[in-house]
């Protein structure tokens, strides 16, 4: 592969909603990490100002650790919300292709 690794854009949570995401124009890669500790899979819905409207469905993790999960943010994808009680959203990494 040729070219330099790029630093993600990081965009820190704030009360399960994860705001100023810059939309683009081309599908992106992110990394959401995240707290589980219901000792379940917990079925998060997630909503987006653009329209996406799905649902992730994320692992329990232990006591301080954090999960990690891959996705592919549509194009045009901006503020995201988390629905989950017991799931405690922390931080979204996008990065560039």
């Amino acid at each position: 592969v040729d070219g330099e690794d790029k630093t993600p854009a990081r965009y820190p949570a704030n009360q399960n909603k994860i705001m100023g995401i810059q939309a683009r124009r081309e599908p992106a890669f992110a990394r959401l990490q995240y707290a589980n500790a219901s000792g379940h899979v917990v079925v998060v819905p997630v909503k987006n100002t653009s329209g996406l409207s799905t649902a992730l469905a994320l692992p329990p993790t232990t006591g301080s650790e954090t999960g990690v999960v891959g996705l592919i943010l549509p194009r045009g994808t901006a503020n995201l919300s988390f629905d989950g009680q017991m799931v405690k959203i922390r931080e979204l990494d996008v990065y560039a292709w």
